[in-house]
């Protein structure tokens, strides 16, 4: 099964890579293809995959989540193009600061107030879900 969970795997991301124009045409993003072969591939895998110690590999877990996120800064980075002017930049910077802080604020609030949570875990989750910087730079 973990075979054809890979070559199910391989085979969406060279469909999607091939017919990108057609993707584009598609009231679905290719996030969301993604994200439904990879749910169908890990159905197909979940017998043989050993239960992970996350406990064990945290150190190996940051490392590899810092450098997806670099790779993400990256790639949005590389496709930003703006003038170095203050009106380029105002609206930006408006939802880099005071967005970001009225959206972690009022998540927490949701949170602390939804969810079972103590406001610590409330304000940790508002800060994980908020829009980050490749968010708003695209």
């Amino acid at each position: 099964m973990l075979t054809a969970a890979l070559v199910l795997v391989g085979a969406v991301l060279l469909a999607m890579a091939l017919a990108e124009d057609t993707v584009r045409r598609w009231p679905l993003s290719p996030a969301l293809v993604y994200l439904a072969s990879g749910w169908l591939a890990a159905w197909l895998a979940t017998p043989p995959l050993p239960a992970a110690d996350l406990q064990q590999h945290a150190t190996l877990l940051r490392v590899v989540s810092e450098i997806a996120v670099l790779v993400s800064l990256f790639a949005i980075g590389l496709k930003l193009r703006m003038a170095a002017t203050w009106a380029a930049w105002r609206v930006p910077m408006l939802l880099a600061t005071s967005g970001m802080l009225w959206s972690v604020a009022l998540a927490t609030l949701l949170a602390a107030w939804l969810l079972p949570l103590s406001w610590p875990l409330a304000l940790l989750l508002a800060a994980i879900l908020a829009p980050t910087d490749p968010v708003l730079a695209s």
